[in-house]
């Protein structure tokens, strides 16, 4: 089965996609509960599509798992 090539999601595109805001997003980057950022030059880096589409599908399976959400602590 051939694999697909890798994307790269600049911010908006991940706050679309999670409905999540940048600073969560960040935030939650920062406690480890988020994909790293890629670093694409000196000023911009992006995410991973695939690492924040099995984030979210992770986020899914804990719902069903638990029944209840999971949130950062502050």
């Amino acid at each position: 089965m051939k694999s697909q090539p890798l994307r790269i999601l600049r911010m908006t595109d991940v706050e679309d996609r999670t409905g999540l805001g940048r600073t969560t997003i960040v935030e939650l980057e920062r406690q480890g509960m988020f994909p790293r950022r890629v670093p694409l030059t000196r000023a911009t880096a992006g995410y991973v599509e695939s690492e924040v589409a099995d984030w979210i599908e992770g986020r899914k399976r804990l719902r069903d798992a638990n029944n209840v959400l999971i949130f950062a602590e502050k």
